[in-house]
Order: C-alpha cells, then structure tokens, then sequence
C-alpha cells in the first residue's frame, strides 16, 4: 500500500524539538515501537531503513494515516530519493511494493560512495 506523504506534514514532522519523545513505528512485524526523540532514531540510523514509516500517535498504519519516512525525518531525502532513481530500473518499484524495502541511509551511502 502506498503511503501518502505531504511536504507540510514533513516540515511539521521536522520542526518538532529533538529531544521529545513523540515519535513511533511500526516494525516489521507490525508492532508499534516508541516512543523515541528524533536523537534515538538518529542513533539507528545505520540499523533502520529509510522508508520506514514514523508516526506521532502510537497506532497501526492504515489508510489516511499521517507519516512520514524516517529519510525525511532524519534529512536523508536526497540519498532516499537517489536511491528510488536507482531501484527504478523494473528491478522493483517503491511505489508499489509497501515500506520498509530500503537499504539503511548507511548502507546506501557505503554504496554510493564506493
């Protein structure tokens, strides 16, 4: 499913103070974790993949819920979106196969870079 993300809900998600813990996710295996600062989340950078949902309330992603990707939380939007050029090669395609299919920020900077 297809998450819909808006640019003023990023710039609101972003300007929340570092140091408060109001941010939640739902993992993989569909738990809610959190909450976090936006620091923890910071600190797990390199174990959490970009696109993974991040949330305000502590409830389970369904249709109409407000979110945004931990790239744009964390101001990866430019490797994220650098990596959604690169998988857009019919290889697979990140519109349509749901979140959390990413590398970490990391892992795809490792890549480029090499």
């Amino acid at each position: 499913s297809r998450l819909e993300i808006s640019k003023e809900w990023c710039t609101y998600i972003q300007n929340i103070d570092a140091s408060n813990r109001t941010f939640y996710y739902q993992d993989a295996q569909d738990e809610i974790q959190g909450p976090f600062t936006r620091q923890e989340l910071k600190n797990w950078r390199s174990q959490l993949p970009m696109d993974l949902p991040i949330m305000l309330q502590p409830e389970k992603i369904k249709a109409g819920s407000s979110v945004t990707l931990l790239a744009h939380l964390l101001e990866d939007e430019q490797l994220y979106n650098m990596w959604r050029m690169d998988v857009n090669d019919g290889s697979r395609d990140p519109e349509n196969c749901g979140y959390c299919v990413s590398p970490t920020a990391d892992e795809y900077q490792e890549e480029v870079n090499a």
